[in-house]
């Protein structure tokens, strides 16, 4: 930092300064107006957001594929006027997976809001089925390809309090303490 700055990184820490008070002359301005164009920026793109206008196709496709796991791509696209190719096409454009990836994830957000709003220790395949998985290893092929984890490691680092099955089989056949 001091190489940088020319200031030491503990004089700084936890402290607000103009930026000219650490950054003098040229390097500063450019900073600054590096700064401010970014934040323009920012708020063009996000009132291009505000301002679109979605199509009610995909936002219908969406909806639905995302509130069910058991219903058919083909289904939903008929039900739109498209084929089933040409709903993936669409998806792909605008939301950038195609419609069964889109549907495992909002399967595997089901799962997640269904394991947090029961809480540990529920158990992990209860809260899979309740969420349109056919099983726990069908769900944990899915967190595995989606999230790169397990699903326990996902929700813990989600902060929820879950024990694993050997923890809870450990904690059972612990004999009980001495009497005294």
């Amino acid at each position: 930092m001091r190489a940088v700055l020319g200031a030491f990184a503990a004089e700084l820490r936890d402290r607000q300064l103009p930026l000219d008070a650490v950054v003098a002359g040229p390097l500063a301005r450019e900073l600054a107006g590096t700064v401010a164009a970014a934040a323009t920026a920012s708020r063009r793109v996000q009132d291009r957001f505000v301002a679109a206008e979605p199509d009610r196709r995909v936002e219908t496709a969406c909806r639905r594929l995302w509130n069910s796991a058991a219903i058919d791509v083909a289904d939903v696209a008929a039900d739109i006027g498209l084929s089933a190719r040409q709903l993936r096409r669409l998806l792909h454009a605008d939301v950038g997976v195609g419609p069964k990836t889109f549907q495992r994830v909002g399967r595997l957000h089901r799962f997640l809001t269904i394991a947090e709003r029961r809480g540990a220790p529920w158990p992990l395949a209860e809260s899979a089925l309740a969420a349109g998985y056919s099983d726990q290893a069908h769900l944990g092929r899915d967190v595995r390809e989606l999230a790169g984890t397990t699903p326990l490691h996902l929700l813990r680092e989600r902060e929820v309090g879950w024990r694993t099955a050997t923890e809870v089989v450990a904690d059972s056949a612990m004999p009980p303490p001495p009497a005294e």
